[in-house]
């Protein structure tokens, strides 16, 4: 293996385990590495015929306040406790496979299944929050400086 690819994969691992530590996905605008959850809508509704199931739908905005483009590979969603006692889905990862650039953003659609058998929607509101932050994966290229300087 090349030291270049060496280096854009060391690069891409030191990037993903800064970032999982995820974002606020609470609208307060907090920023992970200049990736920052601007707005979060969601929606619960029936999952099919079924008052068993409930589906919880999110669309996040993504924002890349940073000079530079981000690419993103996939989030993973973290739960509320009461919620993850729920969950029916086995998977909760997002492939998004896309650049954000720089002070751009970007649109993350999701859903998780949960059990709500026996469950009024009365109860099924109380167990909110439903998503505490996300996980993201992501890969950014960071240039050498001091090969440039070493040329002048």
């Amino acid at each position: 293996m090349g030291f270049k690819k060496i280096l854009v994969l060391l690069c891409a691992i030191i990037s993903v385990l800064v970032l999982l530590a995820g974002c606020s996905a609470n609208g307060s605008g907090k920023s992970q590495n200049g990736l920052q959850i601007t707005d979060m809508s969601t929606a619960l509704g029936a999952v099919g015929d079924s008052l068993d199931k409930t589906k919880f739908s999110y669309t996040m905005t993504v924002y890349n306040k940073d000079n530079e483009d981000v690419y993103i590979t996939w989030v993973e969603p973290i739960l509320g406790e009461n919620v993850r006692k729920r969950l029916i889905s086995s998977e909760l990862k997002v492939d998004v496979e896309q650049t954000v650039s720089a002070n751009e953003s970007i649109e993350i659609k999701g859903e998780i299944i949960l059990d709500t058998k026996g469950m009024s929607k009365q109860q099924v509101m109380e167990l909110e929050p439903f998503i505490t932050g996300i996980k993201v994966s992501s890969e950014k290229i960071i240039d050498f400086d001091w090969i440039e300087k070493k040329k002048e």
